[in-house]
C-alpha cells in the first residue's frame, strides 16, 4: 500500500513537471509568434506604411508649404488690387501655409465676388437712371410734347446759374435724370425767360421760352 501511494503521487509529481513544461513551451511560441507580427508590421512600416520624400501630406508635398514672401497675385481684368485687404490676408495664408497657389485661389475667389458686386450695383444705377428718364419723360408740367424744349430751357438754366463743373457733375452721378432736378431746372429757366420777356418790351409774334431766352434765331411775322 505504501508503495503504490508513493508510486501515484511520483506519477502525479512528473505529470505536473509535463503539464509546467508544456505550458512554458506554448508560452514562449506565442511570445515567438508576436515578434514575428511585429517585425513584418515595422518592415511593412517601413516599405509600405511610411512616406517617403515627395509623397504628399494633406495636399501639399514635402518641402512645400508658405513662401517667406508671396509673389504678385494675379487680378481678373477690371478689378484693381486692394492692397489694404492683400496687407490683412497675406500673414493669415501664412500663419495656415498656403502655398502661393493656394492663396491664389483665396484671391481669385474674393476677387469674383467684389467683381459680381459691382456689377450688380453698376446695373441697379443704370436701371434707376432709365426709370428716371422714362417718368420725366412722362411728366405732366415737362414731358410729352414739351419734353425736347423743357430739357433745353433746364439745361440753359443749369450752365448759367451752376456753371459748366456742377452741369458736369450733374451728368456724371446722373443725377441731371432726375425728374424732381430737371422741372427744378425748368422752372428756373422759365422763370428768367419770362422776367426777360416781361422787361424787353413788345414783343413780335409768339415766343417759345427757350427763344425768349436766348433770342428767335428767325423773325416772326406780326
Amino acid at each position: 500500500m505504501v508503495d503504490t501511494v508513493l508510486n501515484s503521487e511520483a506519477e502525479n509529481a512528473d505529470a505536473d513537471e509535463e503539464a509546467a513544461a508544456a505550458a512554458a513551451a506554448a508560452a514562449e511560441g506565442d511570445e515567438a509568434d508576436k515578434g514575428g507580427e511585429n517585425a513584418d508590421a515595422d518592415k511593412g512600416e517601413g516599405e509600405g506604411g511610411e512616406k517617403k520624400d515627395g509623397d504628399e501630406k494633406d495636399g501639399k508635398k514635402d518641402g512645400e508649404g508658405a513662401p517667406e514672401t508671396y509673389e504678385a497675385f494675379t487680378m481678373p481684368e477690371g478689378v484693381e488690387v486692394d492692397q489694404a485687404a492683400l496687407d490683412v490676408f497675406m500673414p493669415l495664408a501664412k500663419d495656415a501655409g498656403l502655398t502661393q497657389a493656394q492663396a491664389q485661389k483665396f484671391v481669385d475667389l474674393y476677387a469674383d465676388n467684389l467683381k459680381g458686386a459691382v456689377e450688380g450695383q453698376q446695373k441697379a444705377w443704370a436701371e434707376t437712371n432709365d426709370k428716371w428718364v422714362e417718368d420725366a419723360k412722362a411728366d405732366k408740367e415737362i414731358g410729352g410734347d414739351k419734353w425736347d424744349e423743357s430739357v433745353g430751357v433746364a439745361n440753359a438754366a443749369l450752365k448759367k446759374f451752376a456753371g459748366e463743373d456742377f452741369a458736369a457733375f450733374s451728368q456724371y452721378t446722373g443725377a441731371g435724370n432726375n425728374p424732381a432736378f430737371i422741372r427744378l431746372m425748368y422752372r428756373v429757366g422759365k422763370a428768367m425767360a419770362d422776367d426777360s420777356f416781361e422787361n424787353g418790351g413788345a414783343s413780335v409774334g409768339e415766343l417759345s421760352t427757350a427763344e425768349k431766352m436766348f433770342g428767335a434765331t428767325t423773325k416772326k411775322s406780326a
